[in-house]
């Protein structure tokens, strides 16, 4: 548990610099002295890991604002289907009622009736 808790220390360094207020701010920094008084102090290569994500942040945060190397937004293309619908939609009507499938009910498709209107009234 040790080891893990020590490698979530490097990003407690920009969560002090560049903290929303100061309130978190000040609690970033009083976790990172919780932290080194529980597991000791930080070695040379764990600091190296902590100086190094203050620029790395800050990278991040500058090309956000600029919009520059981000994925890119989705797009939504629609095309005009004009009539299609319709006529399928007619279509299937046709074929259902033909069939002896009910085209009353929510879905058509799936609904069959035991005798369509046509068949009775023959």
């Amino acid at each position: 548990m040790k080891e893990y808790v020590r490698s979530a220390v490097p990003v407690l360094y920009p969560a002090i610099l560049f903290g929303p207020n100061k309130e978190r701010r000040a609690e970033a920094r009083e976790l990172l002295k919780e932290i080194a008084l529980e597991t000791g102090r930080l070695n040379m290569k764990e600091r190296i890991f902590c100086l190094a994500t203050i620029p790395l942040s800050f990278w991040t945060w500058l090309t956000a604002k600029l919009n520059v190397f981000q994925q890119p937004k989705l797009l939504r293309i629609e095309h005009p289907q004009g009539n299609a619908h319709m006529i399928a939609q007619k279509a299937a009507e046709r074929n259902h009622s033909f069939l002896g499938f009910a085209t009353d009910s929510t879905c058509m498709i799936c609904s069959p009736s035991v005798e369509s209107k046509e068949i009775r009234q023959r």
